[in-house]
């Protein structure tokens, strides 16, 4: 069977363009920061050539996030913290390269993430194809999809399935990320959330977590919206329409 790698952009694009960055003291308190795009750009098709060897991979596809967020709006604050962050200098045209070199995709208003979400459980796209996520974020693992994570390559490709993928977004609804900027439920860490999803890995377990804080059905359902990483069945390829999760009982 053949191999189709489904690749974050994002993260290998930043990951160049950060690395070339080279910072210069000329003396007296002089500093000047530089960066070298062409060696960047060389070890960033070096980098995507060797994923294509190790996966023995026929094909690539690559996505990247546009300028525009639809969590944004669900909540204006969604990632708000990154917009004062300086980001590589070298970024643009490491992302204009994947785009010119390698197809890269821009889906507005999805994320990059959301895009290899609907790839990979589309059975339609690369049909025949065995897919795999290529990728270091943990939020890939609330897709059913292969996995693989080039940082833990150790563990290979992994299966995550649906009742995986499932569980895995209740967590990230109740834990939250402080990267991306959702707080999920007050008081409810990794530990404690593990230990309730162990015992009743449903929505109502999740329900009862918020309820205890204090918070209602809503609030929840803003932080699952929020964590959950789109499906083929939460986007419409044709007309461009999200269709916001809901947990079944509603």
């Amino acid at each position: 069977m053949s191999v189709t790698i489904l690749l974050d952009g994002d993260i290998l694009a930043y990951k160049h363009a950060s690395g070339s960055e080279i910072a210069t003291d000329w003396g007296d308190d002089i500093w000047s920061l530089w960066s070298d795009v062409r060696q960047a750009r060389a070890q960033l098709d070096a980098d995507i050539q060797l994923l294509i060897k190790n996966l023995k991979a026929d094909s690539i596809e690559v996505a990247l996030t546009g300028k525009k967020n639809f969590r944004q709006q669900i909540d204006p604050t969604y990632k708000a913290s990154r917009r004062s962050t300086r980001k590589p200098m070298g970024l643009p045209a490491l992302r204009s390269h994947l785009v010119a070199e390698w197809k890269a995709i821009i889906t507005e208003p999805l994320e990059a993430d959301d895009m290899l979400g609907v790839w990979a459980t589309d059975k339609t796209f690369h049909s025949g194809s065995r897919k795999v996520i290529v990728s270091t974020d943990k939020d890939m693992r609330t897709i059913p999809c292969e996995l693989w994570n080039p940082n833990k390559a150790e563990q290979g490709i992994q299966k995550i399935t649906k009742q995986a993928a499932d569980k895995f977004h209740l967590f990230q609804t109740l834990v939250g990320d402080s990267t991306d900027g959702y707080s999920g439920c007050p008081t409810i860490g990794p530990t404690r959330a593990n230990r309730l999803l162990d015992t009743n890995p449903t929505w109502e377990a999740v329900l009862d977590a918020f309820h205890a804080q204090g918070m209602g059905a809503d609030k929840a359902l803003t932080q699952a919206r929020l964590a959950r990483i789109l499906r083929v069945n939460n986007y419409s390829q044709e007309t461009g329409e999200i269709k916001h999760w809901k947990p079944k009982r509603q």
